[in-house]
């Protein structure tokens, strides 16, 4: 039988005169995962604080029982609570490169947890940082120990991370967004390690999440939180077949399909900590919400065994969730010569020398890469980090430079790849960037940012018209008037990427390059700015490239799809065709690594991508492909053309039989 290890009832955490956690209440057992998820300020990080007694200094514990295998932790001494950190309990944070000590080689940070939590020393310490490093999928473990957190990849300091939160042999895991920054790949290995050290340690595991496709694979019970407090729990079948409270089918219905239907917007954002409520929190953004949801909290209610909600209109929300929601037509891309053509484009980039006596480096970020874009057509570019997706759209945009091959922008003179004249045509191009607050000056307001590409560029020249156009822009965009007045700062994530849209709208662009908008947003405010983009596409036919490494995304919003690998361009298609049909085995590794909810991920791939400091001989995936012959690993595969315009780079395309398992096609995410 699994021991009760945590069992929180009450808590209740204020910071001033405002509660921003409230009557907050759940356990977790051994070899059990409980998902909390919600939007970003819900207070899914200030639970795991509290869980660990640490709080900010601005926080304090009004009520409530933290209780651990039958101690209250908020009663207990702070010298007995922090012996159970990193020890009993142990947490991984979810950006690691600012949680590993960068001075500090990996050897000497999961030593020291093991000298602390375990006592061991010389030899023996050793020897079981090497294991944990083996356990969590480090290769060369004994070499890494030596190795400073910089030299890692994003999956690879990851992966540090969860050894050292086993270094203590935890009982707990918190585990705080451990996988949002990753590839879906990178996931899916990292998942398999969650799930792998439990079923090992019989740990229990907090899992905060705002993904409901990792809820969905890792979870047990999912709780849901809103504001600092919990508005439904369930198992995960439950969770998943019939959730009951609107937050939570607002959630659903926000996440892309396959489908044309136009995503669900959550109006409005979570209330900031400092609000006070006198009835549902959710209210606000309620579009069922009666007078007595404003003044009355609404009760737990035991909807099925195990499931709870809080809500006044527990069944009008069911039903409502369940009607057919409108579907508006996808975009059809326009036929004719392509808006954009990228001929045999590659980008080196010079590197010094590691050794004073050695020669330069070179990588090979972008290498012979061919693409075509149709006015109002969207292209996804697809691939694990480091692949050179980023590079390539920033050529496109005119903020890099190629070395070789060319680009033709339609309606005007050829787009030049030289560092000299990179300004011609490049308002026609535009870029919006992954994270829009460190795009936009913060000395700047609103309308001076949109403003200072209109001047630069000689877009319009009369500042009246110039004004009257921002209004337009604002409008386009779905914000206020009076937010041309106000600084970057005082708005949301959500917003900010509306104001980055907007800035690249204003030139008037015919195409415009998105390098992951949408990455390090929630699925409420990820649903808005797809949904924006969608809309200004049928307005104006822009083109869009919109890079990304979310499958499920791009499955909704794009036209064709382009997968890129070490550089290259692996296979390309109509949308609907490469996820239904994948040749490459890549790009079926890709699919097969989606979340699905009940389902372990198929497609954790093994290995790392080989550097594109030392890229393999003939074709660059060689190394990881399950299928790699003899002729794969010194020739490079030439182009396969298929029907409707499907074209693969392998030696040995996927047969039909091979792709069972690959499509995404009726995911929940």
């Amino acid at each position: 039988m699994s021991e009760t290890l945590l069992e929180i009832s009450d808590l209740c955490v204020s910071i001033g005169d405002a509660r921003v956690l409230d009557g907050v209440g759940f356990g977790i057992a051994s070899q059990e995962t409980f998902a909390l998820i919600g939007e970003s300020g819900s207070g899914k990080s200030m639970i795991a604080l509290a869980i660990m007694r640490l709080l900010p200094s601005a926080a304090r514990f009004e009520a409530g029982h933290v209780g651990w295998r039958g101690r209250d932790l908020l009663d207990a001494p702070e010298s007995a609570v922090r012996a159970l950190r990193g020890g009993e309990i142990a947490m991984i944070f979810q950006e690691p490169m600012t949680s590993l000590n960068p001075v500090l080689t990996l050897g000497e940070q999961i030593g020291e947890s093991l000298a602390l939590h375990r006592q061991l020393r010389g030899k023996a310490l050793r020897r079981e940082a090497v294991g944990l490093l083996q356990a969590v999928g480090i290769a060369e473990a004994s070499a890494r120990l030596a190795e400073y957190p910089f030299r890692l990849s994003g999956g690879m300091k990851q992966r540090a991370m969860i050894a050292m939160a086993l270094a203590g042999n935890p009982r707990l895991l918190i585990a705080d967004e451990p996988t949002t920054a990753l590839d879906v790949t990178v996931q899916a290995q990292v998942l398999e390690l969650l799930r792998e050290a439990q079923r090992r340690r019989g740990m229990g595991m907090l899992l905060i999440t705002h993904d409901l496709g990792v809820a969905g694979i890792m979870a047990d019970r999912i709780g849901v939180l809103y504001a600092g407090e919990l508005v439904e729990i369930a198992t995960r079948e439950q969770f998943f077949s019939a959730a009951r409270h609107p937050y939570s089918r607002k959630l659903f219905a926000a996440l892309p399909g396959r489908s044309a239907a136009r995503l669900m917007q959550i109006p409005g954002s979570v209330p900031q900590a400092g609000t006070r409520f006198s009835g549902c929190r959710f209210a606000q953004r309620c579009d069922l919400a009666e007078a007595r949801c404003f003044v009355t909290v609404a009760p737990w209610v035991e909807v099925d065994a195990g499931h709870f909600a809080r809500c006044h209109l527990l069944e009008k929300a069911f039903i409502a969730s369940t009607e057919t929601s409108a579907v508006t037509a996808p975009v059809v891309s326009n036929g004719g010569a392509p808006l954009l053509e990228v001929d045999q484009l590659s980008v080196e980039f010079s590197l010094s020398a590691l050794r004073w006596f050695e020669a330069r480096r070179t990588l090979l970020a972008v290498d012979r890469v061919n693409l075509y874009l149709h006015a109002g057509e969207t292209l996804a570019l697809v691939g694990e980090s480091g692949c050179g997706k980023t590079t390539l759209g920033r050529v496109i945009a005119g903020l890099q430079a190629a070395d070789t091959g060319s680009l033709v922008l339609r309606d005007s003179a050829e787009y030049p790849t030289d560092a000299g004249q990179r300004r011609i045509g490049r308002a026609g191009v535009q870029m919006v960037f992954q994270d829009p607050f460190a795009s936009l000056n913060p000395r700047m307001r609103i309308d001076h940012l949109l403003e200072e590409g209109m001047v630069a560029m000689h877009v319009e020249e009369d500042a009246r018209r110039r004004r009257g156009r921002l209004r337009e822009l604002m409008a386009q965009v779905g914000l206020p008037e009076q937010a041309l007045e106000r600084y970057p700062h005082e708005f949301s994530g959500g917003q900010r990427q509306r104001i980055a849209i907007a800035r690249a709208l204003a030139v008037r662009p015919r195409l415009i390059v998105c390098d992951e908008p949408t990455s390090a947003l929630d699925v409420s405010v990820q649903a808005q700015v797809v949904n924006l983009l969608r809309d200004i596409q049928q307005q104006s036919a822009v083109a869009l490239l919109f890079i990304t490494h979310n499958l499920v995304l791009a499955g909704y919003l794009a036209h064709r799809m382009a997968v890129m690998y070490l550089g290259r361009i692996v296979e390309t298609g109509a949308t609907a065709d490469l996820l239904e049909r994948p040749l490459h085995p890549y790009t079926q590794v890709l699919l097969a690594a989606i979340p699905r909810p009940g389902q372990a991920a198929a497609g954790v791939i093994r290995g790392e991508a080989a550097s594109a400091l030392h890229p393999p001989s003939g074709c660059a995936f060689h190394p990881r492909c399950p299928r790699a012959q003899t002729l794969c690993t010194h020739t490079e595969p030439s182009a396969l053309s298929f029907a409707g315009g499907h074209i693969v780079h392998c030696h040995f395309p996927l047969t039909a039989d091979a792709q069972a398992g690959g499509s995404v096609a009726g995911l929940t995410q």
